[in-house]
C-alpha cells in the first residue's frame, strides 16, 4: 500500500546564495536537516512536499516540490518547484511566482496545497489512492445511512441492495424471482437434472426420456389429447383451433410424418427423388481390360502387370479374373498365382504392394482371385501385377513350361519387383470393384452392376456423398410431376436413379402413382411377372427362368450363363435322350442360352421375381 503524502515537522531553513528569481523551478538551501540532525530527502515527504518562503512577510509564497538533492558542500537543492495559490482551487503552476533574496527563510508547512490532498466529509471529491477499511477494528466497514438511494452503474451499493432487497437474485438461493427471467437469447448452462415436478428440465434429461420411450409412466400425460381423424391425416393437418384452443394432432406432426423413412449414408452424390439401393457387399462392377496377343511368363521372378483407373462410387477392389494358356502343352501346371495391387509413379509400380491375394493350382483357363475390399481413390491410376511360383519346370523356350497370360501387359519385372520395365500394352482380365457396404447408391442399369443389393426407396433430399440423409422406404412420397394416376412406376433403363411409367430396364416396378405428384411405394416381394423369354437375349429382370431342358441324339445339352463380358459358365446339363425341369436364377445384364451337340428343345419363361 503506497503512502504518497507524509507529514513532517521542521524548523526554518535559509535560502543560499542570491536566492531565487521569478520562474525558477529549483531552490538551493544553506542546509536541509531535520530537528534531530537527519539529512532530509523525499522519503520524508512522499511523492511531493509542501512549504512556505518568507512566511509572515508581504512576500510570503506557498510552494510544492518533488525532489531533494543533498549536495557535497552541505547545501541542499529542492527541485520540481511549483507555486501554490493561497485560496481555492489551490492551483499549482510551474516555477516561483516571486523572487526571494538569499538568507530569507523557508519552512515546511501545511499550506493550501497540502490541505487540498485531504478528504473533507462536507465536500465532493475523488479518491486517487486505495483506502483499506479494517473490519476487525470495531466493525469499521464503510456504511451508508438508511435512506433509499438510486444507484448507477459505477456506484458502490449497500449490503441490502446486494442481498436482493432491491431486486437482485442472490447466488446462494436465499431469495426468489419476482418476475419472469429473460435470457435475452443466451443459454442457461451447467444445470443439474430435475428432481421435483416443477424443476426445469435439461436437454440431456429430455433426450434420455425420449430415448427411453417418452414421458415417464409415473408422470403420464396431462390435459386433452386429440387423435387425428383419417381425413385430417390425409390432409396433413398438424393443428386445429377449436373454441379458441389449439389442438395438436400428433399423428400428423412433422416428425410423425417421417414414418417410413430412415437415415442412410449416401455413397455418391444423389439428387432428391432418385431411386436408390443399399449396398450389401455383393454388388460388383467390372472394369474389363482386353489385351492382345499374349504375354509369356517363363520364370517365377518375372511379374507382369497392367494399369487401371479407379472409378467414382465403386472404390473397393474385390477381385481380379484372368485367363491362362500353356505355351507347350495342354497339361495343367501346379503352383501358386499371386495378384498384387500397386501404386504407380510414372506409369510403373512403386513401393510395396498395397494389397495381395493368391490362389493355388495353375490350371489353364479362367482364374479369379478375391481381395478383402481395398479402398481405392476415384480417378487414381493403380497397377495390377500377376506372378507365379512353384510351377514345375518353368523355364524359357521350348525346353520347359511357359505360362501364357492374355495381353501384352503395361509393365514387367524380371527380378521380383526390384526394377520395372514399361511394355506399353494392356494385360487382359477383369477387375472387380464394389461400393461401400451399408451406403446407398443410385439404381443404375445403364452399365452392368452384378448382384445388386435390395432396392430401398427414394432419396428425400439432394446431398453429397458421405453425408447422412433420409430415404423414403415405405408409404408415399411426393414432389414428382406429370404422373399418370393408377399407373405403375418403373426403374428407368436410361438414367441412373431415374424412374418412368413405361416398363423398361429390368421391368422392376417400384410403386404406383396415386396422383400426378405422388407415388405409393410397393413391397417388391409381392410382384409377379410371367412373360415369354427368348434364349440368347440379355436378361433385364431379376428373377428366375423356368423351363424344360431336353436332349436327343448322343451329345446331351446344357444351359449356359454368359456375363456382360462374354465369360461363359454351365448351369445345368442333361445326357443324351434326356429331359428335365430346370429353375435358373437370373441376373440383370446376363444372357442365358442352350448348348447342344444334337437336336434339343428348350422353352423358358420368367416366373416370380426375386424379393427386393
Amino acid at each position: 500500500m503506497a503512502t504518497n503524502i507524509k507529514f513532517y515537522e521542521d524548523q526554518p531553513h535559509t535560502l543560499a546564495g542570491a536566492g531565487v528569481s521569478l520562474g525558477d523551478t529549483s531552490m538551493v538551501l544553506s542546509s536541509f536537516v531535520g530537528i534531530d540532525g537527519t539529512l532530509l530527502t523525499m522519503s520524508n515527504f512522499g511523492v511531493i512536499g509542501f512549504g512556505t518562503v518568507e512566511q509572515g512577510t508581504p512576500r510570503e509564497e506557498a510552494i510544492a516540490f518533488t525532489g531533494v538533492t543533498q549536495n557535497m558542500d552541505g547545501t541542499a537543492t529542492l527541485t520540481g518547484i511549483t507555486h501554490v495559490t493561497f485560496g481555492y482551487p489551490y492551483t499549482q503552476t510551474s516555477g516561483f511566482a516571486k523572487s526571494h533574496a538569499g538568507s530569507t527563510f523557508f519552512v515546511i508547512s501545511n499550506n493550501p496545497g497540502l490541505l487540498d490532498t485531504m478528504a473533507n466529509k462536507q465536500n465532493d471529491g475523488t479518491i486517487i489512492a486505495q483506502w483499506t477499511f479494517n473490519a476487525l477494528a470495531n466493525n469499521a466497514n464503510p456504511k451508508i445511512d438508511s435512506n433509499s438511494y438510486t444507484f448507477t452503474a459505477l456506484d458502490y451499493i449497500t449490503k441490502g441492495y446486494a442481498d436482493g432487497a432491491s431486486g437482485y437474485l442472490r447466488l446462494d438461493g436465499t431469495n426468489q424471482m419476482l418476475a419472469n427471467l429473460n435470457f435475452g437469447g443466451f443459454r442457461g448452462v451447467n444445470a443439474a437434472n430435475p428432481i421435483n415436478p416443477q424443476d426445469v428440465a435439461t436437454k440431456l434429461y429430455v433426450d434420455q426420456s425420449i430415448a427411453a420411450g417418452g414421458v415417464p409412466a409415473d408422470i403420464g400425460v396431462a390435459g386433452l389429447v386429440n387423435i387425428a381423424t383419417q381425413a385430417e391425416f390425409d390432409n396433413v393437418v398438424d393443428t386445429q383451433v377449436i373454441g379458441g384452443l389449439t389442438y395438436y394432432n400428433m399423428a400428423t406432426i412433422s416428425q410423425i410424418k417421417q414414418v417410413g423413412s430412415s437415415l442412410f449414408t449416401y455413397g455418391e452424390d444423389i439428387t432428391a427423388l432418385e431411386y436408390v439401393y443399399q449396398a450389401t457387399g455383393n454388388e460388383v462392377k467390372i472394369l474389363a481390360q482386353s489385351g492382345s496377343p499374349s504375354v509369356q511368363i517363363s520364370a517365377s521372378s518375372t511379374w507382369v502387370g497392367s494399369t487401371f483407373t479407379a472409378i467414382a462410387n465403386y472404390t473397393n477392389l474385390t477381385g481380379y479374373k484372368f485367363n491362362l494358356t500353356s505355351y507347350i502343352s495342354n497339361s495343367p501346371l501346379s503352383g501358386t498365382i499371386t495378384v498384387q495391387l500397386y501404386a504407380l509413379s510414372g506409369g510403373l509400380p512403386t513401393g510395396s504392394a498395397l494389397a495381395t491375394s493368391s490362389t493355388t493350382g495353375v490350371g489353364f483357363g479362367s482364374h479369379t482371385v478375391t481381395f478383402s475390399p481395398y479402398a481405392l481413390t476415384a480417378g487414381t491410376q493403380y497397377g495390377i501385377v500377376v506372378n507365379f511360383s512353384g510351377v514345375s519346370g518353368l523355364a524359357p523356350g521350348l525346353g520347359g513350361n511357359t505360362v501364357q497370360l492374355d495381353g501384352a501387359g503395361s509393365f514387367e519385372t524380371t527380378n521380383s519387383g526390384s526394377t520395372w520395365t514399361s511394355l506399353g500394352g494392356v494385360l487382359g482380365g477383369q477387375i472387380s470393384v464394389s461400393p461401400t457396404v451399408g451406403e446407398v447408391y443410385k439404381v443404375d442399369i445403364t452399365t452392368p452392376v452384378l448382384n445388386i443389393g435390395p432396392y430401398k426407396g427414394f432419396a428425400k433430399t439432394t446431398a453429397s456423398a458421405g453425408t447422412t440423409n433420409a430415404v423414403q422406404l415405405i408409404n408415399t412420397i411426393g414432389g414428382f410431376t406429370s404422373l399418370t394416376p393408377a399407373g405403375n412406376v418403373y426403374i428407368d433403363a436410361s438414367t441412373p436413379g431415374g424412374i418412368t411409367q413405361t416398363e423398361s430396364g429390368n421391368g422392376r416396378a417400384v410403386g404406383i402413382a396415386i396422383n400426378s405428384t405422388t407415388i405409393q411405394l410397393i413391397d417388391q416381394k409381392k410382384m409377379n411377372s410371367n412373360v415369354s423369354y427368348t434364349l440368347g437375349n440379355t436378361v433385364n429382370k431379376n428373377g428366375f427362368l423356368l423351363g424344360t431342358l431336353a436332349s436327343g441324339g448322343t451329345g446331351g445339352a446344357s444351359v449356359v450363363e454368359i456375363d456382360p463380358f462374354g465369360n461363359q459358365s454351365t448351369l445345368f446339363s442333361v445326357s443324351a435322350n434326356t429331359s428335365c425341369s430346370v429353375t435358373i436364377p437370373v441376373k440383370v445384364g446376363y444372357s442365358y442360352n442352350k448348348v447342344s451337340a444334337n437336336t434339343s428343345s428348350l422353352s423358358l419363361v420368367f416366373s416370380e421375381l426375386i424379393n427386393g
